[in-house]
């Protein structure tokens, strides 16, 4: 890898990590892991979500070979904590792929252009679509038991009658001899 790809790979890197650090996360980014590939590029760390990163700002196909593939499977199974393919796209946002989505050759693993769509987005991968999502139902749940209380009060009293209390008809009259 020429220097000016490494730069350019660390850059992504490090926009990625303060992506996840404005969302809370714990990142720590472990430069020159691809001189050894040993480590993850990033791992993130939350009190509710914790998992590694390859990241790969790449126009092409990805591939990585077997033992790469072997490392992060290693990683993944050794530590419990998941490990995901990052890919940025230019002009377009990162994707998020387990290792599980990752096609077997017979030089290697891949992820072609068209499985670009069928990646996870930030929001999934940091939970945060499941907390929108969750948010919008706890509001649309305060939101009608507001509108079943408003309509409540708006309705007029009903008053049954006390089968125990005499009533007098209107037009009746009594007579106090």
């Amino acid at each position: 890898m020429g220097k000016g790809a490494y730069l350019k790979g660390a850059r992504f890197e490090r926009q990625l990590k303060e992506m996840l650090r404005s969302r809370g996360f714990w990142v720590i980014r472990s430069s020159k892991s691809g001189v050894d590939g040993l480590a993850p590029d990033l791992i993130a760390l939350s009190m509710n979500r914790k998992f590694a990163l390859e990241c790969k700002a790449w126009k092409a196909n990805l591939h990585f070979e077997k033992p790469k593939m072997q490392i992060m499977k290693e990683f993944e199974n050794t530590t419990g904590i998941p490990f995901y393919i990052a890919w940025k796209q230019p002009r377009e946002d990162w994707r998020f792929y387990p290792l599980s989505a990752l096609k077997e050759t017979t030089r290697g693993y891949t992820l072609v252009l068209s499985d670009l769509k069928m990646g996870m987005r930030l929001a999934d991968l940091t939970g945060e679509e499941s907390k929108t999502l969750q948010n919008t139902l706890t509001d649309l749940t305060n939101s009608e038991l507001q509108s079943i209380t408003l309509e409540e009060a708006e309705k007029p009293e009903k008053t049954s009658p006390d089968v125990n209390s005499e009533t007098t008809p209107a037009n009746s009259t009594t007579n106090d001899r």
